[in-house]
């Protein structure tokens, strides 16, 4: 086979428990090799999709039966080798993939995907990549009324992982969620033409803003906002980064919301014990607008 293919991998409902099945694609007539990381925990027989390739002659697929020695030692790390599906198609309209944290990857609007809500003996997945309400399963290119995600001609593939940090996206970090770096998964290519990105709020330490209101503790802190000032480099070095690996992508910073309206009422009042004045929601609203 050759030309534009679509890829599809079949994991089984039993058998199959690593979160880092890493599949190569030779492309075939030398011209290179993808990989593309893949969880296999879904708990039920379903089609993963790896991707769009233009394959020559020659092209395949291979996947080693090794375990990567960072799943742990607390279970037997079942790698599944099923069946395999190759889609001719055409190039895709889009290729994009979704990076980032919890605002990225839509924690607290569930259902979850399985591989990203999970428990497995000393491992632990809580990327919670919303099924249905995280934004990069919503948006759609311009003229579209299909979203990419669902979108049959275009490829799609959502990363984000809820607490994410620079180093969890483009650095070499395991995060403690269980997945591996985001684009050491391997999705990022010279076909990627748009990707989109949220990242720094936790390495700003935003949850530790809201444990000072619970505490009673004023909001403010400014130490805070030099943790910002200090992610310049950073953020320099994510774009540079992935810059190099999509070379041809559209990338797009997406910012944090402001999640307080201070002209509702003052003190605000989100729970029985956190009370907010509204100087503190404007500069907790000021703060969102920084990272990006």
């Amino acid at each position: 086979m050759s030309g534009w293919t679509r890829i599809k991998v079949h994991i089984p409902s039993h058998g199959a428990h690593t979160q880092l099945a890493d599949y190569v694609i030779d492309l075939g007539g030398g011209a290179g090799r993808r990989h593309r990381v893949v969880s296999q925990y879904w708990r039920k027989d379903m089609w993963v999709d790896l991707g769009v390739f233009n394959l020559r002659s020659g092209a395949s697929v291979s996947l080693s039966n090794l375990t990567p020695r960072e799943e742990g030692t607390g279970w037997d790390w079942d790698i599944a080798f099923d069946a395999m599906a190759f889609i001719p198609t055409g190039k895709p309209t889009v290729d994009y993939v979704a990076l980032g944290d919890s605002y990225s990857a839509g924690e607290g609007n569930a259902p979850f995907d399985p591989v990203s809500d999970c428990t497995l003996g000393d491992r632990n997945s809580k990327c919670h990549r919303s099924t249905e309400s995280a934004y990069a399963r919503q948006i759609s290119r311009t003229g579209s009324q299909s979203p990419i995600a669902a979108d049959p001609t275009a490829a799609f593939a959502f990363l984000a992982c809820s607490g994410a940090k620079f180093q969890h996206v483009t650095g070499s970090s395991y995060a403690s969620k269980g997945e591996p770096p985001q684009l050491a998964q391997g999705y990022l290519d010279e076909d990627t033409d748009l990707v989109t990105l949220s990242i720094g709020g936790n390495d700003a330490g935003f949850g530790l803003i809201i444990n000072r209101c619970v505490l009673g503790l004023s909001c403010i802190d400014p130490a805070i906002e030099q943790r910002i000032d200090q992610l310049a480099d950073d953020y320099y070095a994510s774009y540079s980064t992935i810059h190099r690996a999509a070379p041809n992508a559209r990338v797009i910073a997406v910012g944090y919301p402001h999640i307080f309206n201070p002209a509702l009422r003052d003190p605000l009042s989100c729970m029985e014990n956190l009370v907010i004045s509204s100087t503190e929601a404007d500069w907790i609203n000021e703060l969102t607008s920084s990272p990006s």
